[in-house]
């Protein structure tokens, strides 16, 4: 796959498509008009020749993630060419972009529009503008976008939104897929017939050991154990925010993976996380989410393929798995003139489909503006097209803290598989560690899952 190619052409012909009509303008001191002329948009549409801040000069300070930097750059760049009076620096960072924005914005010193990531609510949304109803109407982004309630804050106002999402899936080495005899009417609906295709695609030793994992899960473990929970119809957090894991969903859940371990003898301890054995050719399989669809691109000697995620049944479950998701930038400027041109900007962004597009390819979310499901890009792209079937039937839980994975990876997989502890202890104990974290740390954070659609098939 070659994704970032692709994503080259999206943003090189959206760009010559939105200037056919229209010429550049050089800056000057004085009052500019647009440059380019029509109207973009679905129901959220962009006048093009609305004149922004007055015609007159102003500067825009824009931070951004360095991964998804191509399509925040071309976006600056189009909408100056739009607005010659504007100007746009785009400053990308690392991953430290939120502990440096986070004092920038206490002391005033921070961007007027910002990526942001919706783990951040309690750090940044303090210093975030809500949309203007007047600008980005919720009926307008509702009619455009799928998923919007989740984000509505307790004022009943949206500050960002998911515009695309991203959930797990299956990994398959296509090699090792046709030597084991194996086709593509072989790809698993159910997670009974995962593990005979995986013992079938496992290798071993004259001794009985693994030498080639059939399902490489290391290190997931303990995602998949939420994934099963849904598809169980269980919510990982009760109506009042309290972590669920000591319930008979999860004992017998973490029992199926200590199965795939022990009993089926797919997967080994023994050999690196999952992700890591698959490209090594370690492992045949393996559970991980969508953005290894751009990231396998690194290696293009190996021929891999993707399904989503089996089922209990075989059959649709109440959810497959959590999703996350890729946020819109937010508007944190204190200047009155900043803050309407920054909401411009984001308006300007929502409008035009290549650069969600260019978002979802790039970075291998599914695009939740509803038009896009059927974009060419999208349905070109095999993993993007494959979980666009059934990504409507993932949660977003909300933002969980790190230390909601890290508590049931130490706790409960490590103790159980590398330990030799027992599920119910395991479980038990995970649970005590989560009521304590969740009722100190993190007793002011609030989950989403009952805004999922299928709401109603879990409980």
């Amino acid at each position: 796959m070659k994704r970032f190619s692709m994503l080259a052409v999206l943003l090189f012909c959206g760009t010559a498509a939105l200037f056919a009509g229209g010429g550049q303008s050089g800056r000057s001191a004085a009052p500019a008009a647009p440059a380019a002329t029509g109207v973009v948009g679905n129901t959220l549409k962009y006048d093009l020749a609305a004149p922004v801040n007055g015609g007159r000069n102003i500067t825009i300070e824009f931070w951004v993630n360095n991964g998804l930097l191509p399509v925040w750059q071309q976006l600056a760049d189009d909408y100056m060419k739009v607005h010659p009076n504007v100007r746009i620096n785009v400053t990308p960072f690392g991953n430290d972009l939120l502990e440096k924005i986070a004092p920038a914005l206490q002391t005033g010193t921070g961007p007027d529009i910002t990526f942001y990531h919706n783990e951040w609510d309690g750090t940044v949304l303090p210093f975030a503008s809500p949309y203007p109803e007047d600008v980005l109407p919720l009926s307008a982004i509702k009619a455009d976008f799928n998923m919007i309630d989740a984000h509505i804050q307790a004022d009943g106002k949206l500050y960002y939104f998911d515009m695309g999402i991203m959930t797990s899936g299956i990994f398959y080495n296509k090699k090792m897929w046709r030597e084991a005899g194996l086709t593509e009417a072989d790809i698993p609906a159910s997670w009974e017939q995962l593990i005979q295709v995986a013992k079938k695609l496992t290798k071993y030793d004259n001794a009985g050991n693994i030498t080639r994992e059939g399902l490489s899960i290391n290190a997931m473990q303990e995602f998949i154990l939420q994934a099963l929970s849904y598809q169980d119809g269980q919510f990982l957090f009760t109506a009042g925010n309290k972590p669920v894991v000591d319930s008979p969903v999860w004992r017998a859940n973490l029992k199926f993976i200590q199965d795939l371990y022990n009993v089926h003898k797919v997967s080994s301890t023994r050999f690196p996380d999952g992700n890591e054995a698959f490209v090594n050719e370690q492992g045949a399989m393996s559970y991980i989410w969508g953005w290894a669809g751009t990231w396998l691109s690194n290696y293009p000697n190996m021929e891999w393929g993707f399904f989503n995620l089996p089922t209990k049944t075989g059959r649709t479950p109440p959810a497959y798995d959590r999703n996350n998701g890729e946020s819109t930038p937010a508007v944190t400027a204190t200047r009155v003139d900043a803050k309407a041109v920054g909401f411009d900007i984001l308006k300007f962004f929502l409008a035009h489909d290549k650069y969600l597009t260019g978002m979802a390819v790039l970075d291998g979310i599914v695009p939740v503006k509803k038009n896009l499901l059927s974009d060419p890009a999208i349905r070109n792209d095999v993993v993007l097209s494959t979980q666009t079937k059934m990504s409507d039937r993932t949660i977003w839980p909300g933002p969980l803290p790190s230390e909601y994975h890290t508590n049931i990876k130490t706790f409960a997989i490590q103790e159980v598989l590398l330990n030799g502890g027992s599920i119910d202890a395991a479980l038990t104990n995970t649970q005590r560690v989560m009521d304590r974290d969740f009722g100190q740390a993190f007793r002011n954070l609030s989950f989403q899952e009952r805004f999922y659609g299928y709401s109603g098939e879990l409980k």
